[in-house]
């Protein structure tokens, strides 16, 4: 623990901003640049090699002109790009142009970059089975991650392969960039910590100190003297003894203080924003079956609910009035037979892929490949054949079933008489249907964001609630609101940023109902949390807030 912790303690600190002369090729770019794009391109020249940048910015902070120029910065011959699979047309068309679209090119202003635009790829490609050594084709000697939290998850293959590649090419410089990089749990971002910064990472290399820091710093941590005093020199060294919380704030000033974390703490957009509750009126129906549900944790059609996390969903679809029915289709005497085979063959394929793991075997498809080949642990072959066997034999089927459409045809209606709004949605089974029969456009999985001449849509949160830029909008309905922070901030993100030309960005969300106020109380305690570990205000925290 101590020689770790002296590492942590000897790293030099960094004042945020540009300090000393800027780069030639940052100073010949700053008229168009932003502050926090100036000061992340700039860290990232002066930064020595192999290391790259850990850029925790705000959403709508710049990201974008820093993927795509830190290529020419860092001189590199062959860079990757990756990208969500959403962003992947939005990101081609903001550089390159889209004369149909009225969208001009930006590398037209960065002519020095035409020989170093990175190769775009999607983090779903690198997910893909045929795709599992594409960076090892690509060869990037820099690997750029926009929204780099998708790479969180260590168990996901597409984080293995970019680790993978990155611990067997170690001259790859690695830049990750994202507005949402401060998770619950430390643990979840320090790889890419160290990817970026290799030795000077400000979190423990070794898992068992680290592990020892999340029991103190991890949101909703309930320390043991033990961790704290470990913690203790931290502290002194930050002078932060008498902050409400010396260790989270601590920790936040050897993060943004050290070398390559570029952690912008600024107001952000110009213009204000709020948010304001939406309580239309409740049916009775739906408030019934509220009671019911949280009474005797039953559905209306009498169905038992086993466990919180089921809880919660059916609690937030009937505040809308909606429930989704499970139903077996199927030979259902084999359904206990089926559930159990179900049961093993994901408990195998899951300590196959986190724990013996080899090169080409690290996703499921590629599991089952490799089972079919005769390649696979005895074990884990057993439990696929088992399943497979079985798992035509039932059918398990979530059919949405309402009490009442009158929430939802409110929120419609309510949608189409702003001069321009959006309807943020997650249901996509339930609520499509009901869009479209009111006429309001929808945009769900697998479209491209609304062009601005459309004035009222429905819009599904998990396809373009990070990364889009929606600025032609200032006024926007959820009608499932989340109860993460971290979707908030992305959300909130879209319309309010950066080329909005409104003065007030609103959003209303509902909150005719317990659990869904419940969920923004959630979101808003996350969002204080990431604000102290962070220094980052958080659009939850700086929104006025309206009832």
């Amino acid at each position: 623990m101590g020689q770790e912790l002296d590492r942590i303690l000897a790293i030099p600190r960094r004042k945020q901003g540009v300090i000393g002369d800027l780069h030639p090729l940052v100073a010949k770019w700053s008229p168009l640049l932003l502050p926090a794009q100036i000061e992340a391109l700039n860290e990232l020249a002066n930064m020595p090699h192999p290391c790259g940048l850990f850029g925790d910015i705000p959403v709508g902070g710049g990201k974008f002109l820093i993927s795509m120029l830190a290529a020419t910065v860092l001189r590199a011959r062959r860079a990757v790009l990756l990208v969500p699979p959403d962003l992947v047309g939005q990101t081609k068309r903001e550089w390159f142009g889209d004369p149909r679209r009225g969208i001009q090119p930006w590398g037209q202003f960065f002519p020095e970059a035409a020989n170093h635009v990175p190769t775009i790829v999607s983090y779903g490609r690198l997910s893909g089975t045929k795709n599992d050594k594409i960076l090892y084709e690509l060869l990037p000697d820099v690997i750029i991650s926009d929204e780099a939290h998708a790479l969180c998850s260590t168990d996901s293959a597409r984080t293995a392969r970019w680790m993978n590649y990155v611990i067997d090419n170690p001259g790859t410089r690695v830049v990750v960039l994202s507005g949402t990089l401060d998770r619950p749990k430390i643990e979840d971002y320090a790889h890419l910590a160290e990817a970026a910064l290799r030795n000077g990472t400000f979190l423990p290399l070794d898992d068992t100190i680290l592990a020892m820091w999340a029991s103190v710093l991890n949101h909703k941590a309930q320390p043991g003297e033990n961790a704290k005093s470990a913690l203790d020199p931290l502290v002194d060294w930050a002078k932060t003894n008498r902050d409400r919380n010396p260790y989270l704030a601590a920790f936040r000033e050897r993060k943004n203080s050290t070398p390559g974390v570029i952690a912008p703490t600024g107001t952000g957009p110009g213009m204000s924003l709020y948010l304001r509750q939406w309580r239309p009126p409740t049916p009775k129906v739906v408030d019934e079956a509220l009671k019911q549900l949280a009474k005797t944790w039953t559905l209306p059609d009498g169905s038992e609910l086993v466990d919180a996390l089921a809880y919660h969903r059916h609690s937030n679809t009937l505040s809308l009035g909606f429930y989704y029915k499970q139903s077996i289709c199927g030979d259902a005497d084999r359904y206990e037979e089926w559930r159990e085979a179900r049961l093993m063959w994901s408990r195998a394929l899951r300590r196959q892929i986190t724990y013996i793991a080899r090169a080409g075997i690290d996703s499921p498809a590629r599991v089952v490949l490799a089972i079919r080949q005769g390649r696979a642990h005895k074990d884990v072959a057993a439990a696929y054949w088992r399943w497979f066997k079985i798992c035509d034999v039932v059918r398990i089927e979530s059919d949405p079933v309402w009490l009442d459409k009158s929430i939802v045809l409110s929120a419609i209606d309510k949608v189409k008489q702003e001069d321009r709004s959006i309807l943020w949605y997650t249901s996509a089974r339930a609520l499509e249907p009901v869009f479209r029969s009111a006429r309001l456009p929808v945009f769900g999985a697998g479209t491209e964001p609304p062009e601005g001449k459309i004035k009222h849509a429905a819009l599904s949160i998990n396809t373009h609630g990070t990364g889009k830029n929606l600025q032609a909008w200032s006024r926007q309905l959820v009608l499932e609101p989340p109860s993460s922070g971290r979707s908030w901030e992305q959300l909130l993100g879209r319309t309010h940023r950066r080329g909005q030309l409104a003065d007030d960005v609103i959003c209303d969300y509902s909150a005719h109902e317990w659990p869904l106020r419940a969920n923004m109380h959630a979101a808003r305690l996350y969002a204080e949390y990431v604000a102290n570990t962070s220094g980052k205000q958080q659009k939850l925290l700086i929104a006025r807030h309206l009832t």
